[in-house]
Formats: structure tokens, C-alpha cells, sequence
């Protein structure tokens, strides 16, 4: 199946306007460490000319055979279901993007304005507890973004770095505004603050 993929997908590889890195088309996969196979997949899509670029989530294993590694950073291994606060949490992120810079992969860090599933649960009619990533405010998000941009390292003279979710209702991770929550931040549950997540990313990469 992963054969018949990447044939069926050489026509969007062949595009001028797909991303390449050092002019290889970028293949990005969601939660590797669940691909079965993956160090065999993986190695298969090197000898086709992609460069492996592999999520790995929330999980510690750094796959064989990818290119490059970044990881969506609210699945950090062994983090509780509860309620947290942005700026708690950040030393546990410099941790994470720190080993995963100094590892022999290529490394693009990767985060969110914030993160609250309770929606997704609700939806699914799960009673699980939500799991919830809460700024008080913009700078907070502003000293996070600042933190995942320190270790995003050029990978063929470029810096990367991916950041947030656009309007991903299910986890609160929304970037562009919205007219549909309030504008204020809150440590109880995620709102949408109309521009201010733009504005934050604006501020930092443009500072």
C-alpha cells in the first residue's frame, strides 16, 4: 500500500510548487512511530528521491531511515489528562526540542497557540478527561513560539518551523480568527481571542 501511495502521489511530488528540501519533495508522516514497517517504508521512499520528514508525536522513538523529525508538542510521553498552564509546561518543551536537535535528524520544531480537546471528546461521547494547554494571555503564546523558533536550525539554509493548526475546532489549537468565541484568554477553558494568536506570531517572527 505505501508503494501504490507514493506512485499515486509522484504526480503532486512532480509539482514545481511542492515543497522540497535541498531538492528532494518532502513527504511529512503523521505519527510515525505507528506506521508498520516504517523503517522499511521509510528507507523505500529515500531510494525514490523523498526526503522523510517523520511526526513523532508523542512518542521517544526517533525512527530509522527519516530525514528529518518534528513532533505536534502537546503529545509529550506520559503527560497527564488534566489541565495545564502554558508556561508550566515550557521547560518540558525545551527539553523535548532540545534532544530532538541534538539527534543525528534533521529537526523542525513544532507547536501550538494552545490546546483543549473537550470539544473532540464531547463530540466522540467520550467521558475522558480533556486534555487542555492554557495561555493566560498573548505573550505567553509570544514566549512559546520564541522558544520552538530558538531551536529551528536551517536545513537547507532555511529555518522551519510549523505552528499551530488552522481552525481546528476539535482541539482549540485555532490560529485564524473567528468570530465565534470571546476575545479574552482564560485559564479554564480555550477561547479564540479574534486576532490575537495572528498577532503573536507576527510580533515574534517579526520582531
Amino acid at each position: 500500500m505505501w508503494r501504490r501511495d507514493l506512485r499515486y502521489l509522484r504526480s503532486y511530488f512532480d509539482h514545481p510548487q511542492y515543497w522540497r528540501i535541498g531538492g528532494q519533495p518532502v513527504i511529512y508522516v503523521w505519527a510515525s512511530f505507528a506506521l508498520r514497517g516504517a523503517d522499511k517504508a521509510f528507507a523505500h521512499a529515500r531510494k525514490q528521491g523523498l526526503y522523510v520528514l517523520a511526526d513523532i508525536l508523542g512518542s521517544d522513538v526517533l525512527p530509522p531511515h527519516a530525514n528529518g523529525v518534528t513532533g505536534f508538542t502537546v503529545g509529550i510521553p506520559s503527560l497527564e489528562r488534566r489541565s495545564y498552564r502554558l508556561p508550566d509546561l515550557m521547560p518540558t518543551f525545551r527539553r523535548r526540542y532540545r534532544k530532538a536537535a541534538a539527534s543525528a535528524f534533521d529537526h523542525i520544531p513544532a507547536g501550538s497557540c494552545q490546546y483543549d480537546d473537550t470539544a473532540f471528546l464531547a463530540a466522540r461521547g467520550r467521558g475522558e478527561t480533556p486534555l487542555q494547554v492554557l495561555a493566560a494571555n498573548r505573550r505567553e503564546v509570544e514566549r512559546f513560539l520564541a522558544l520552538a523558533l530558538s531551536f529551528a536550525r536551517p536545513i537547507d539554509g532555511t529555518r522551519y518551523v510549523f505552528w499551530g493548526t488552522l481552525n481546528n475546532w476539535a482541539e482549540g489549537t485555532s490560529l485564524l480568527p473567528t468570530r465565534s468565541w470571546g476575545r479574552e484568554f482564560g485559564t479554564r477553558q480555550i477561547g479564540h481571542y479574534h486576532f490575537a494568536h495572528l498577532e503573536a506570531v507576527r510580533n515574534v517572527l517579526f520582531s
